[in-house]
């Protein structure tokens, strides 16, 4: 997705890395994920956007893009 990128739209370039994220992602083992303590790290991400949604606030959330699906998954 790095290649080229000048020579495309941020639109298009983003949607490259978030395909990427995304890949990553679904090719992850989840026990993996266990050990290394991703689901955890997670976990604790998602508990603070709800906090901060509870109390009426908008929420932005600076992540890795490798996290951007666990996330969801757990706000879901």
């Amino acid at each position: 997705f790095e290649a080229g990128f000048r020579d495309r739209d941020s639109a298009a370039f983003f949607t490259s890395v978030a395909t990427f994220c995304a890949a990553s992602r679904r090719l992850a083992v989840p026990e993996q994920l266990e050990r290394d303590g991703t689901h955890v790290r997670e976990s604790h991400m998602v508990a603070r956007i709800r906090e901060a949604l509870a109390r009426g606030r908008r929420v932005a959330v600076v992540a890795g893009g490798f996290h951007r699906l666990g996330i969801l998954e757990h706000l879901r």
